[in-house]
């Protein structure tokens, strides 16, 4: 991909959200809500600029939350060098109130559900492909990843691109494959990408730009070492959402999104999917989509 999505040339906006929703310490509802009121004017980069106290008496806030704002600014060189850093590794943040903010989220999510800040590495052009998540209900056997494989290649082909989730399972041996075979696909990570180190195929993969790794996680949080990761259910939800398209593996499977395509390779369809009757099929029942 080259007609990648500009970055913003002064992140300094995105970086006030981010400090805003992980740094902060006030609870997300209020950091969300103060974000909210103000994402359509960009005056949070205008406040926060003019110092503690225009930015305090213009978000109203409280005592107790303009004390953390003074102490957040003290810190603010330090976590902005920081930030600078990981975007120089390519680490790129999109914002909910920016044009490159996946429509799908908007259609399939309530404004209280979608994140207000995506985190990616990778060709951030990626995200305006359609994107086809495969889904399983009760583990696919062999024959049917390897049937999956070929019809992902196809659409691929097509001009969609695969969307997984990082997880064990018919995901983690659905993307090696991908990676065998040096096909592009995007991947939803369960943790924050700073903390992130892709094995070495993966990374291989991102450095000749086949590969989108995305993430609506705080960049610096890593799951707990030896324990289940809390997040890892959040990670496949929002994956769906970010889908333009489910393919289902099995008759069973999470049921789509209202209007949200779902084709079935399982011999016995789901309730709420179509047979798979080809890549024109389906590119067909995307162009009926409205996502505005």
């Amino acid at each position: 991909m080259t007609d990648s999505v500009p970055a913003a040339a002064d992140p300094l906006e995105s970086d006030i959200w981010r400090w805003l929703l992980f740094e902060s310490g006030w609870p997300r509802r209020r950091a969300r809500s103060l974000i909210l009121q103000h994402a359509q004017s960009g005056a949070l980069a205008l406040f926060w600029q003019a110092g503690p106290e225009v930015l305090a008496q213009q978000l109203e806030l409280d005592p107790a939350e303009t004390a953390s704002l003074r102490a957040g600014m003290a810190r603010w060189p330090r976590l902005r060098q920081a930030w600078d850093a990981q975007r120089r590794q390519g680490l790129e943040a999109v914002r909910i109130n920016e044009p490159g903010y996946p429509l799908t989220l908007s259609a399939h999510l309530p404004v209280e559900s979608r994140p207000l800040l995506l985190f990616i590495r990778g060709d951030a052009a990626w995200l305006e492909v359609p994107l086809v998540m495969p889904v399983a209900g009760d583990a696919p056997d062999e024959g049917m990843e390897l049937q999956a494989l070929g019809v992902l290649a196809d659409l691929i082909g097509e001009g969609a691109l695969p969307l997984l989730v990082a997880r064990p399972g018919f995901e983690a041996r659905l993307v090696r494959a991908l990676l065998e075979h040096q096909l592009p696909f995007a991947l939803a990570l369960p943790q924050g990408l700073a903390a992130y180190q892709p094995p070495a195929g993966l990374q291989q993969a991102l450095d000749e730009e086949r590969v989108l790794l995305i993430s609506p996680f705080d960049p610096d949080w890593a799951p707990p070492p030896e324990q289940p990761n809390p997040f890892l259910a959040h990670a496949g939800e929002f994956a769906r959402a970010l889908a333009h398209v489910l393919l289902a593996l099995t008759p069973s499977g999470p049921a789509p999104f209202p209007n949200q395509p779902c084709f079935s390779l399982a011999e016995a369809s789901g309730p709420d999917c179509q047979p798979y009757g080809g890549a024109e099929a389906l590119f067909l029942r995307l162009a009926e989509l409205d996502l505005t």
